[in-house]
């Protein structure tokens, strides 16, 4: 949230009464700027999971456990920087799987969770 005072330079110069309409816009920006930080966080997550999920599905191809070769890593790795720029480091392409097994591991308890739950009479 935005402070309640201005910055002592700024309060000899403006009106009292302009003084709480500037803070009010301030606000604003704070609760939009907080908001987006929200969303483009989200909106990661959600990507690094999808990314993870078709590196695991890729390297899987029907079995029930993937042979991770570091091949399918570095190469990817390497396409990604190519054309997207940094942040598609090898360490980084592996966080993906990470994120994405975490995800379904919390999904997965949380479903037995539930199915335990719903079993006990309360």
């Amino acid at each position: 949230m935005a402070k309640d005072k201005l910055p002592a330079r700024l309060n000899t110069v403006i009106a009292r009464q302009d003084k709480q309409f500037f803070i009010e816009i301030a606000e604003i920006l704070s609760e939009a700027r907080e908001t987006a930080y929200k969303t483009v966080n989200t909106v990661m997550v959600k990507t690094n999971w999808q990314i993870g999920k078709r590196i695991v599905e890729h390297e899987q191809k029907g079995k029930s456990r993937a042979g991770y070769g570091d091949y399918l890593i570095v190469g990817l790795s390497r396409y990604l920087t190519d054309i997207l720029g940094k942040g598609f480091s090898e360490a980084n392409i592996k966080n993906f799987v990470t994120v994405q097994d975490f995800i379904k591991t919390k999904y997965i308890l949380l479903y037995v969770v539930d199915s335990l739950l719903s079993q006990i009479q309360l």
